[in-house]
């Protein structure tokens, strides 16, 4: 089966001398990969399960990676927007 991993951050910008929320965003990535395993039956000892374990492990790795990035490159422009 296909893998989709999705994920979305909504972060907020307080901005102290105001005291009142300055800007909401929200981000949001996701990671995919064909499949190219049948999975017919569920059988727990079936090795190819603990590769797909493993691929969605990474595939999260990678998500939360670009999550962050998104993040950080969203603070930034908010922040030198401003200037």
């Amino acid at each position: 089966p296909s893998l989709k991993i999705v994920a979305e951050l909504e972060f907020r910008l307080y901005d102290t001398q105001e005291k009142r929320w300055v800007d909401i965003r929200r981000v949001l990535t996701q990671k995919k990969r064909r499949g190219n395993l049948q999975v017919i039956d569920y059988d727990p000892s079936d090795p190819s399960l603990a590769v797909m374990a493993t691929e969605r492990q990474e595939m999260r790795s990678a998500l939360y990676d670009d999550l962050f990035t998104q993040l950080i490159n969203s603070v930034e422009k908010m922040i030198y927007a401003d200037k």
